[in-house]
């Protein structure tokens, strides 16, 4: 079993890493839902993932209901995004430590960079946001449309409810939940192992780092989303492609979740007043632009080009 797909070519194990993807993704969802029906039985969490999926559940921060569905997510994302890598590269016969680039560090000066660089590209993403979210389709897919804005407002629902917290508590299993898991599990499979897979067959450091990125933006099928979530992850992506290390991806991608999760908080507990959803104006994103272009230039310019990504493969 150990080292069976080691001479498929490209397609070919991306192929199975897709296949491996939507089996987890089907088992752990139904793990997930089972244990957090069993842990957290006074939820009611069927009959809530219902109501979800018909657009009328109501929830409030801290109730027991969002513990139940941040459980539930958190056994889902395990399954699909921390669990797959490893076992792919078991088939594959790679050491996964080193193969995902986990057993390398960013330099000391790219580890500084990484926090400026990620803010300056979340305020410049922010502003793209409001130009997205305001996209139209052509009439003749209104239904369509329909459906998308159905899928934004139960995913708006959620993340108010998980973030709105007003405890340190929840501002904790937040921090974990949306910070730490999401941040490590994600960028083992997306640029861990999906951008490795594009670098391979196409030779091509930016295509396979924009491929990745597509790809996680796309698997969180937020359509109002998806230029501001493709920006995000290319920019994770090069974090990684200039330094070897995932950790500087996993860094990035952390602070990016955190930034929120500490917003909404503030927010809640009345520190800041304003709206944690409020996108960028367009005189931000102009004055953090350059700002982002000179920090991500001081990271490539102190990085290796690429090298210790292409070594790894």
């Amino acid at each position: 079993m150990k080292g069976s797909i080691q001479y498929y070519p490209w397609l070919g194990k991306f192929l199975i890493l897709l296949g491996m993807f939507l089996v987890a993704e089907v088992i752990f969802s139904y793990l997930g839902m089972g244990l957090a029906y069993l842990l957290f039985p006074s939820a009611d969490f069927l009959n809530m993932a219902g109501e979800l999926d018909s657009g009328t559940l109501q929830l409030e921060p801290d109730s027991i209901q969002v513990r139940s569905l941040q459980f539930y997510q958190s056994i889902s994302a395990l399954g699909r995004f921390f669990i797959v890598p490893f076992l792919y590269c078991y088939l594959e016969g790679i050491h996964p430590m080193k193969a995902l680039g986990l057993t390398r560090s960013p330099k000391n000066i790219q580890a500084l960079l990484i926090v400026p660089i990620v803010f300056s590209a979340a305020v410049v993403s922010g502003f793209i946001y409001e130009w997205n979210s305001s996209l139209k389709l052509p009439e003749r897919f209104s239904e369509f449309e329909n459906r998308l804005q159905d899928l934004e407002a139960q995913a708006q629902v959620m993340t108010d409810a998980f973030l709105s917290t007003t405890t340190y508590t929840g501002l904790f299993i937040n921090l974990i939940v949306v910070g730490v898991l999401a941040a490590v599990s994600e960028e083992l499979i997306f640029r861990g192992l999906l951008q490795r897979i594009f670098l391979k067959w196409s030779g091509r450091k930016h295509l396979a780092v924009w491929l990745a990125a597509f790809a996680f933006s796309f698997i969180h099928l937020q359509f109002y989303g998806f230029l501001p979530r493709l920006i995000l992850g290319a920019v994770l992506g090069y974090l990684y492609l200039y330094s070897g290390s995932l950790w500087a991806a996993i860094i990035g991608h952390f602070f990016n979740n955190a930034i929120a999760v500490v917003i909404y908080f503030l927010n809640a507990r009345g520190v800041m007043d304003s709206d944690p959803t409020e996108a960028a104006t367009l005189y931000q994103a102009l004055y953090f632009l350059p700002v982002f272009i000179i920090f991500m230039w001081q990271y490539i310019r102190n990085g290796d080009n690429g090298k210790r990504l292409d070594a790894g493969i």
